[in-house]
């Protein structure tokens, strides 16, 4: 069955305040490590997501914690038993409500599968959205393998990301309207805003959309 509107909304600052739990997460990692080796454990990181062009948190800690297995141990603690609703913006399961009010919602994300699954489910995410979630490498690149699973008349793609919403515009071959949300480190990176249909200061402000203001919009 074909859908009038599918929305798909990123997950890491865009529903999830990915900034200030990375903050958290370096916080932690100080308590634990110290200074130095929480450095060099975000030196690790940057490593792993330059080779694997994603963050990579399972093999981040893999490469950091070689040989040390209690060590692994309790990185994986510190990552895996994270309170992740707690990050979750206040007007997330409202918006979420709302889209699903006005068509079909999935969280559509970058990252592994197997942290990145788990954040969602953690959060919350997932059973705001039913189980409609879609983890990729690269999103851009996947977009139309989901497309296929989720037919509809129209997308809409909710993301802070200036240069994946230009990326997902350009692989989708259907009508598309890009919503840009100016929220965390990436939304403030100068990106020109009217190269979207929509820009929101906050994802709040997603609850004053309707079916007419995303439906406006092609890029096909």
């Amino acid at each position: 069955m074909t859908a009038r509107l599918v929305i798909f909304f990123d997950c890491d600052n865009t529903l999830i305040d990915n900034d200030a739990a990375k903050e958290e997460f370096n916080r932690r990692l100080l308590s634990y490590l110290g200074r130095d080796d929480t450095d060099r454990f975000w030196t690790v990181y940057e490593s792993v997501r330059s080779d694997r062009g994603v963050v990579d948190i399972p093999l981040t800690i893999e490469r950091f914690g070689v040989g040390d297995a209690a060590q692994r141990a309790a990185l994986t603690e510190i990552f895996f038993d994270f309170p992740f609703d707690g990050f979750v913006y206040p007007d997330v399961p409202a918006v979420i409500a709302h889209g699903q009010s006005l068509g079909t919602v999935a969280v559509l994300s970058d990252g592994d599968q197997v942290f990145q699954r788990h954040k969602i489910r953690q959060s919350g995410l997932e059973e705001l959205v039913a189980g409609a979630v879609y983890v990729f490498d690269h999103k851009e690149i996947a977009i139309q393998q989901v497309i296929r699973e989720l037919p509809a008349d129209h997308y809409v793609t909710v993301d802070d990301k200036p240069h994946l919403l230009t990326a997902l515009e350009a692989a989708v071959d259907a009508p598309l309207t890009t919503v840009f949300v100016h929220q965390g480190k990436y939304a403030r990176t100068g990106a020109d805003p009217t190269s979207f249909d929509i820009v929101l200061e906050s994802i709040g402000g997603f609850l004053k959309l309707t079916v007419a203001d995303l439906m406006r919009f092609s890029a096909a």
